[in-house]
């Protein structure tokens, strides 16, 4: 198994969630924001979400580079599932489909 992404209701709501994990030998081949980016077209175009947003650790540089190159933007510090993250999002206004700036 290479890994695991999707859409979730984050904790109590409203908000969605992106989320992705891989098996350390399938890091650093973008396969993480490949699916991010399928996902946030799902997310846009087919089940009609307003925003979504990410967490990770703060320490998590490559999730968070992931996060960026997905055009989400910083939003906060704050403590998701028990654990210190940082958070980011996205609006709909403000994805881009194809990646492009």
């Amino acid at each position: 198994m290479i890994g695991d992404s999707g859409l979730l209701l984050l904790e109590e709501g409203p908000d969605f969630e992106l989320g992705y994990r891989l098996a350390r030998k399938y890091w650093e081949r973008g396969l993480a924001t490949e699916c991010g980016r399928a996902w946030l077209d799902a997310a846009f175009s087919r089940f009609g979400l307003e925003r979504v947003v990410a967490f990770a650790h703060p320490e998590n540089a490559a999730s968070i580079r992931v996060m960026a190159k997905l055009g989400m933007g910083f939003g906060m510090h704050a403590r998701f599932y028990g654990m210190d993250s940082v958070l980011y999002s996205i609006s709909r206004e403000a994805y881009v489909p194809d990646g492009s700036p």
